[in-house]
C-alpha cells in the first residue's frame, strides 16, 4: 500500500567559459524534498521544500505546504 510519498530531487548547472550573456552566474547545486499524505481519496496534504546553493550569488530556499482537495 503506498500511502504516503517521499520524493527526493538533486539538479546541477555546471557553466563553462566566461559568456557575458549567460543566465547562471557560476555553478548552482540544488536538493529539493517533497512529502505527500492522503486524507482520503479526494483530499491530500502535500509539504515541498528545496536549498540551492549558487556560485557568486546568495544561497536560495525555499518551502511550502498545499492542501489540495479533488472533486
Amino acid at each position: 500500500n503506498f500511502d504516503h510519498q517521499l520524493i527526493v530531487e538533486t539538479a546541477i548547472v555546471q557553466v563553462m567559459g566566461d559568456d557575458p550573456d549567460r543566465n547562471a552566474l557560476g555553478n548552482q547545486y540544488g536538493v529539493g524534498m517533497r512529502y505527500q499524505i492522503p486524507i482520503s481519496n479526494a483530499t491530500l496534504i502535500r509539504a515541498d521544500a528545496m536549498y540551492g546553493w549558487l556560485d557568486n550569488s546568495n544561497n536560495i530556499s525555499g518551502a511550502r505546504i498545499e492542501f489540495r482537495w479533488k472533486f
